[in-house]
């Protein structure tokens, strides 16, 4: 592996064969070149991705929950990291199930340097879809419905969608999220531990925003569902258990307000 780089992309896939190459595809097509990629192969039958000079593949001999697979990713990466100022330096967490647009490490790279108190920056998503374009190999094509703006960052707070915004998800796992990795390591050793597995990313989430920063969408970036991908939502008495643990786990240091604004 080459020399470390500002941004790491890390991966957890249980299948390399099947989405993982299309993500491949999408990032060596990145305009910027800052970032080497970090892949956790979660028991997969598949070899892709050994390849590569800035890919490094971790394999788990039998499959492991995701906050663990997740944890070892990023140990590799803070490791690597060693010695350099982790405010500006950035993990890239994506689902296999995504692809990318072109300038996206660009554009979120570059609100989050503009921008020390944003901790966490996500991405407009779309659907793909093969078709028939001329000829018999059907052709990707990314469709322009809006799934979502990266709500699943703001919405770490509560538990439940806004009327006003039908249209947008919640998620247990954002499909891609940038995070400062200064804001990963104040979280300790192992960042993605979680009360219930299930709800690693909701937790990790929660923490990250406790500890200050901001975390939104950035304008311009986009990312792509691929096609036969689905959008995975835990069930409402989850919610509430997750919530309620919550509650009763509130760090002293935050406020009332504080405390009124997580939970509305």
């Amino acid at each position: 592996m080459q020399p470390a780089k500002p941004i790491a992309v890390l991966v957890v896939t249980d299948d390399l064969q099947s989405r993982w190459p299309r993500l491949r595809e999408s990032l060596s097509s990145q305009t910027s070149a800052d970032f080497q990629t970090v892949v956790v192969d979660n028991a997969s039958n598949g070899s892709d991705g050994e390849d590569a000079p800035d890919i490094v593949v971790l394999r788990n001999i039998r499959r492991q929950p995701l906050h663990i697979c997740l944890n070892r990713g990023w140990s590799l990466i803070k490791n690597r990291w060693e010695g350099q100022p982790l405010a500006e330096r950035f993990v890239f967490c994506v689902s296999a199930d995504m692809l990318l647009a072109p300038n996206l490490f660009e554009v979120l790279s570059g609100a989050m340097s503009a921008d020390p108190t944003l901790v966490m920056a996500g991405a407009d998503m779309y659907p793909s879809r093969f078709e028939l374009a001329g000829g018999e190999t059907p052709e990707l094509m990314q469709g322009e419905t809006h799934l979502g703006s990266g709500w699943v960052l703001r919405t770490a707070r509560g538990p439940f969608p806004a009327p006003a915004a039908p249209k947008k998800y919640f998620a247990p796992f954002p499909q891609a999220v940038m995070i400062r990795a200064s804001s990963l390591a104040g979280l300790g050793a192992d960042p993605f531990a979680a009360l219930d597995p299930r709800l690693v990313w909701l937790d990790a989430m929660w923490r990250i925003r406790s500890n200050g920063g901001r975390s939104e969408p950035v304008e311009g970036a986009s990312v792509w569902l691929q096609p036969g991908a689905s959008l995975a939502k835990p069930g409402f008495f989850l919610y509430l258990r997750w919530v309620w643990s919550r509650r009763l786990r509130l760090p002293s240091r935050v406020t009332p307000e504080q405390r009124s604004s997580w939970f509305v």
